[in-house]
């Protein structure tokens, strides 16, 4: 969790100081030297290989999909990843254009975003000593559920954004996704 919250200040540091392209430089050649370390370092886990079958496969991602315990909590997870990566996407443009930001106050916003994040799995990661995973899930989704509404509804038409504004109202959506 500690990179989560460190990654965007560092991030913008490193943006505002040798460029943008430099974060894809680093980033690229960190996947291509653990790339090799997992080649040569990861031991296999199956012991024997069968012969690949696209039919076998086929049949048994048909068999997922009709599996609701499956596919519930899966398409769960698509959806509410999704509108993360969305946020993700256009977050720099939303702070730093629309709401005159510059590069390191908006890193420090989300950087905020996902302390309250780490905050939300720790409290949750509590409460399943008392509750239900089940029953968490399902209560973060409700809560998931009528921030969208609101922020819908509400927010984006009623609530002149400003970066705090922005950014504590995301605290929700962070903190409500914690066991998701």
């Amino acid at each position: 969790p500690i990179g989560l919250i460190i990654a965007p200040l560092i991030g913008a540091l490193m943006a505002s100081t040798l460029g943008w392209r430099f974060n894809f430089y680093l980033l690229g050649c960190l996947e291509a030297f653990l790339l090799i370390a997992i080649y040569f370092y990861l031991p296999e886990t199956l012991e024997t290989r069968g012969k690949f079958s696209f039919s076998t496969s086929y049949n048994d991602f048909r068999k997922s999909l009709k599996n609701k315990n499956f596919l519930q909590p899966i398409l769960l997870l698509a959806l509410v990843n999704a509108s993360y990566m969305i946020f993700i996407t256009h977050a720099s443009f939303l702070y730093i254009k629309d709401l005159g930001t510059n590069e390191m106050e908006f890193a420090c916003h989300q950087g905020a975003i996902i302390l309250v994040y780490c905050l939300g799995l720790l409290v949750y990661s509590k409460l399943t000593h008392y509750y239900s995973l089940k029953f968490l899930l399902d209560s973060s989704m409700v809560i998931y559920f009528f921030y969208g509404i609101l922020t819908l509804l509400f927010v984006l038409h009623f609530i002149v954004p400003t970066p705090i504004k922005l950014t504590l109202w995301l605290f929700v959506s962070s903190f409500a996704s914690g066991p998701i």
